[in-house]
């Protein structure tokens, strides 16, 4: 199907409904005239239109990754996906986590409805936030994945597809909207192409890919370009020493900068992985340290943050085994773009820093 046929029927129908109410069946629209101009916020100029796929819940980094993106004025967050398991508890803590922030409240997806262990942050949050959450629900994360794409398209916008998450939603949206691929582009934390943890060690089957082998499988073979933070890089991303110092400076000035790190300490005590919790620059506290910032780095992989500055872009081929392993393939392997190594991780924290922390005027860097 061609996306000038889907676009029709897609965004036709009403956007999305809270949890306690069911969204209406589609109702075709006639004219692509009218859908420009019924549409919500189809315009790209000047922002980048980003949905976010993300298993916040479990390891803190989505919740950094989100932080940076809620305060850059330069991101459309046009939709952030619960995906992975127990994703109805997951868009509840992720309801929270945004009303909590108060920058915006974009719509939330919930994605496939599957069991699975229990979140680290299983309590953090319940069913009210949810049902109290002032942002649209949808109910099926892979048709509003397809839907903002086909409103991007129609305003000739791409869309990034940030996946910080075992990608079964996005697996699915590509699946029933295969041209999607020709319409966004996807910048990822996942793989492990050289190193393993903490840049260093061998390679090995990284959690956002083995979390969902046959989804990453289909995500990296699909047709779209896509660019990568793996554990080489992702692996070593945490902030420390002033720039940790800044961070807490500003949390009284900054609602989005308080909400990550009232939400990172309840997670500490609780978090059971210790590379997570004890990175490169030691051990995560509340004071001094952060844990590893994974999805943090894959965020600030697009181009408003000029990656280039601190970290090495490799284009490599690779192919995705079914052992979940990210394996180099220059023959018959899918080109990427992949953060292989660090350039600057100081230029990284202070910049990260400096976006939780935009309304502050007064740093030390």
């Amino acid at each position: 199907i061609s996306v000038d046929t889907h676009i029709p029927y897609l965004v036709g129908r009403r956007r999305g409904q809270t949890m306690n109410r069911f969204a209406p069946h589609p109702v075709h629209c006639i004219l692509l005239s009218i859908i420009l101009h019924t549409c919500r916020g189809t315009s790209c100029q000047g922002k980048m239109r980003v949905i976010v796929d993300t298993d916040i819940g479990d390891d803190i980094d989505d919740t950094w990754a989100l932080g940076v993106l809620l305060a850059n004025s330069n991101v459309d967050l046009r939709l952030v996906v619960a995906d992975s398991y127990s994703s109805e508890r997951r868009a509840q803590i992720l309801a929270r986590f945004l009303s909590s922030a108060g920058a915006s409240t974009p719509p939330i997806a919930i994605g496939p409805r599957r069991l699975g262990n229990d979140l680290v942050l299983k309590d953090w949050a319940g069913p009210q936030d949810i049902q109290q959450y002032k942002g649209l629900v949808h109910e099926d994360a892979a048709e509003a994945i397809i839907d903002e794409v086909a409103l991007g398209a129609a305003s000739n916008c791409s869309t990034v597809v940030m996946v910080l998450s075992p990608c079964t939603a996005v697996a699915a949206a590509l699946q029933r909207a295969p041209w999607i691929a020709r319409h966004a582009y996807v910048v990822a934390m996942g793989g492990s192409i050289w190193h393993g943890d903490n840049g260093t060690g061998p390679p090995y089957p990284e959690w956002n890919i083995v979390g969902d082998v046959a989804s990453a499988q289909a995500m990296y073979a699909a047709s779209w370009n896509l660019t990568t933070a793996p554990l080489d890089t992702a692996g070593a991303a945490q902030i420390s020493g002033v720039a940790f110092e800044n961070l807490l400076r500003c949390k009284s000035h900054s609602s989005i900068a308080k909400a990550v790190l009232e939400m990172y300490a309840d997670w500490i005590p609780l978090c059971p992985w210790p590379a997570a919790t004890h990175g490169p620059l030691g051990p995560a506290d509340l004071t001094s340290t952060s844990s590893v910032l994974y999805d943090a780095l894959a965020a600030m992989l697009l181009s408003i943050w000029d990656p280039n500055n601190f970290v090495d872009l490799q284009r490599v081929k690779v192919h995705v085994a079914t052992s979940g392993r990210m394996i180099v393939d220059p023959e018959q392997g899918v080109l990427i773009t992949a953060a292989t190594s660090w350039r600057s991780k100081e230029l990284w924290q202070n910049s990260l820093v400096k976006c939780l922390c935009a309304r502050v005027k007064t740093l030390i860097i």
